[in-house]
């Protein structure tokens, strides 16, 4: 899965100065592999890639493998590494059980143009979305998941658009929140451009949420879920792994699938009504 690993090593390094971590601080904490690879190339054949054109002209790559019928699509919100050739298994396993996936590339990520920053990722998966409305995706089987900085995005995107339900995995309170656990004070964290407030932004969610993290994390640490789930309880399904790291929780003997599939059931997707005509209006073509 993704990492922030190198983020917080770089800002914990004595060399750094603050000035330097200012400047270059999205370099960082968007660790972007630029490669550009399709699906069919690394195993994925019934993987479609998209090139969606954001309202700004910035084209994204996205990755889509269709919903079983009357399965939900999972709009997936990858972490702060890597590309989306290297989230084959997440498709894999998630197909496998009947789910569709959509999953964007950020900007700068695997082929996608632009530059990322928090208010341009969280406007595409917003855009991108409503594109899968518009594609045809009922809106109450549309469910928004993220992962570690990916998590981040989700929240804000489902704060917009209300789907049914959302997941989370080893979701931070904030960046500065995480910059605290290194720096062990407020004053790096005021610097940030990406704030990332999660902890803020939850409050606004209206659906059910499932939060699932490991005791090991040590890249975002399981007290950061934990203080989430206790923002609203009522209203968010906590599963904690004890033998669960950051990247590895649906891996034996953790075992997440169960759990994410066995909250899905529990949704009644049906029971929610088709999405009007102006909820459906996008500003992303496909390409």
């Amino acid at each position: 899965m993704e990492i922030l690993t190198a983020f917080l090593a770089a800002v914990a390094a004595p060399p750094l100065t603050v000035g330097a971590l200012w400047l270059g601080q999205r370099r960082l904490l968007f660790r972007a592999n630029r490669q550009r690879v399709t699906p069919a190339s690394v195993g994925l054949p019934t993987v479609d890639e998209h090139i969606l054109t954001m309202a700004d002209g910035t084209r994204l790559i996205a990755w889509w493998g269709k919903a079983n019928p009357g399965q939900p699509t999972i709009l997936y919100f990858h972490g702060n590494a890597r590309n989306l050739a290297r989230r084959k298994p997440h498709f894999e396993r998630m197909m496998q059980a009947g789910f569709g996936v959509l999953m964007p590339a950020y900007r700068g990520y695997s082929g996608s143009a632009g530059r990322p920053s928090e208010l341009a990722v969280v406007a595409d998966g917003v855009a991108i979305l409503d594109f899968a409305l518009a594609a045809g995706v009922a809106r109450h089987r549309l469910i928004v998941y993220g992962a570690s900085l990916g998590a981040a995005v989700a929240i804000q995107v489902a704060v917009q658009r209300r789907p049914p339900a959302v997941v989370l995995l080893a979701p931070f309170l904030s960046i500065p929140a995480l910059l605290q656990r290194v720096w062990g004070g407020s004053a790096l964290g005021s610097l940030t451009w990406d704030r990332f407030e999660s902890e803020q932004h939850i409050k606004g969610l209206q659906c059910p949420v499932l939060i699932l993290h490991g005791t090991r994390d040590m890249v975002v640490p399981v007290a950061h879920g934990r203080a989430l789930a206790k923002l609203m309880p009522d209203q968010i399904t906590y599963q904690e792994f004890p033998n669960g790291g950051h990247n590895d929780l649906y891996e034996p003997p953790n075992l997440a699938l169960p759990h994410l599939t066995n909250f899905i059931a529990g949704l009644g997707l049906t029971a929610t009504a088709a999405p009007s005509a102006a909820e459906r209006r996008i500003d992303v073509r496909s390409t």
